[in-house]
């Protein structure tokens, strides 16, 4: 891992505790210099380029101190630039009305045992061209509704059109045929194998609008 992803890294985890009323000196620069034991006009150049990258957030106060736009952006609200001149500005950018709801709140837990979980899904999403995500655990404890959730949300933010489908698709029912479920998922070229007639996409096909 590179000085730029550590610091990104860095970042992610002070944002976690970011209070906007008492910010921490640990999203400075100079302190960020003096974690890392690295020069601060290093420091500054590499923030600068997470900036750039829609990575970082820069709110440009003395000191100047940086944030991980992601998880900001889904611990509080999205902003529409990476700049900002002050605090205030911050808050001034606030929602007047705040949604009520959140589609996770239909998950028993969402202020509990999965409300970490919930901000790393949410932190992944929100990442500038989305981070993949993989949902683990025995059958029954709601994988399937968690990706619909995640389907919804995504909807929201307007990460997704509104017109993307939701698409459903049960692998296991294929765990002796792997070659079926990867022509399903991948599709196949006319003459492939016997039977193969025409070419066929897949559900995975990448499709122009």
């Amino acid at each position: 891992m590179g000085l730029k992803e550590e610091l990104l890294e860095y970042l992610r985890n002070e944002t976690e505790k970011f209070n906007i009323k008492r910010p921490s000196a640990g999203l400075t620069a100079n302190y960020i210099a003096d974690v890392f034991k690295v020069k601060r006009n290093t420091i500054s150049h590499y923030l600068n380029q997470l900036v750039k990258e829609g990575k970082a957030l820069k709110i440009n106060t003395r000191p100047v101190y940086f944030l991980n736009r992601a998880v900001f952006e889904s611990k509080f609200y999205p902003l529409p630039t990476n700049i900002l001149e002050s605090f205030q500005e911050l808050e001034d950018l606030k929602p007047v009305k705040e949604q009520e709801t959140d589609v996770f709140d239909e998950l028993i837990g969402a202020d509990g045992s999965l409300k970490k979980a919930i901000t790393q899904i949410k932190a992944s999403v929100l990442y500038p061209g989305g981070l993949p995500i993989i949902l683990c655990g025995p059958t029954g404890v709601g994988k399937s509704f968690t990706a619909e959730l995640i389907y919804k949300y995504c909807l929201e933010k307007n990460i997704l059109p509104k017109n993307a489908p939701f698409v459903s698709f049960n692998c296991a029912q294929y765990a002796n045929n792997p070659e079926l479920l990867s022509s399903n998922l991948f599709g196949y070229a006319k003459g492939a194998f016997t039977g193969a007639n025409t070419t066929k996409d897949g559900m995975l096909a990448v499709k122009n609008s």
